[in-house]
């Protein structure tokens, strides 16, 4: 699972609360969108996305997943 995240401590939030619901996975936290393009490969089973990041915002990183 990648999470395209600018916030540390949303991304912490968000880990605990998949681990307290015993979900089995791995957060892979992206920040910009040289990060995401890296963490596409393989293309991971679900994206999890900020909206507004500095670097980029949600359509845009759609986009990318898309091509």
């Amino acid at each position: 699972m990648v999470y395209l995240e600018d916030d540390d401590s949303a991304f912490e939030l968000v880990g605990s609360l998949l681990a307290a619901e015993s979900f089995d996975c791995r957060l892979e936290h992206v920040i910009d969108e040289a990060g995401y393009r890296a963490a596409l490969a393989p293309p991971p089973d679900v994206i999890l996305s900020d909206f507004n990041l500095p670097t980029m915002d949600g359509m845009t990183a759609l986009e990318i997943r898309r091509k």
